[in-house]
């Protein structure tokens, strides 16, 4: 049996508008509102924006996500880009501002991690350092990234889908043209690609396409 309890301004939090939602290994739920970020321990919310924490350029946040070494990091509606870890803010300068649909915010090795910026190109993010992540010159108009295993890269853009493994770039030839606008990971780690409304389950060179049953189409 489950019980279904509703949380709104009411108890706490500032905005009844979530944009976004991940929890951190210490058990914190955090939310990003457009007016503020917000951490939930379960019986009460802590509200973190520009008046109370500086590093925070926008109170409207617009993305979070959670890296493999339980780092958080917050996309603010402006394209602003902080990260929270052991209890500290942290912002960073970056050449463009960083999207927030979709997925634009990746593990990579090493414990870095790979962004996707509105000039349409990815940087990374080692130890606090930011530098550009080269792509080739033909993947533009990126709408999502995702890593698999932290060393393997696939890219949806605009007019087709790329991978990156084993230092070398792969462009898929039957999705060329293509609007690969969505990224996700199935529960066994498989990447799933929605392309021109298909779905495929993505390898580093080959991709096999879902049958949906009509009964869900």
């Amino acid at each position: 049996k489950y019980s279904v309890q509703v949380w709104t301004t009411e108890n706490g939090l500032p905005q009844n508008s979530i944009n976004s939602i991940t929890q951190t290994n210490d058990g914190y739920l955090w939310m990003g509102t457009f007016d503020g970020l917000v951490r939930f321990d379960g019986i009460k919310f802590t509200v973190y924006n520009t008046s109370n924490t500086p590093e925070l350029k926008a109170n409207g946040i617009k993305r979070l996500f959670t890296d493999s070494k339980d780092r958080l990091w917050i996309i603010g509606a402006d394209g602003s880009l902080v990260s929270y870890f052991q209890n500290k803010f942290q912002s960073y300068v970056i050449p463009s501002k960083v999207l927030f649909y979709n997925n634009s915010i990746t593990n990579w090795a090493n414990n870095s991690i790979l962004i996707v910026c509105d000039n349409s190109k990815i940087y990374r993010i080692e130890n606090s350092e930011v530098s550009e992540f080269k792509i080739p010159d033909y993947i533009q108009h990126i709408h999502t990234i995702l890593s698999k295993f932290d060393d393997q890269l696939y890219v949806g853009t605009e007019r087709g889908l790329f991978s990156y493994t084993n230092a070398e770039w792969h462009a898929f030839n039957e999705f060329i043209g293509k609007n690969s606008f969505a990224l996700y990971r199935s529960p066994n780690n498989d990447i799933i690609a929605n392309i021109k409304y298909d779905l495929f389950i993505i390898h580093p060179k080959n991709a096999e396409q879902i049958i949906i049953p009509i009964s869900l189409e």
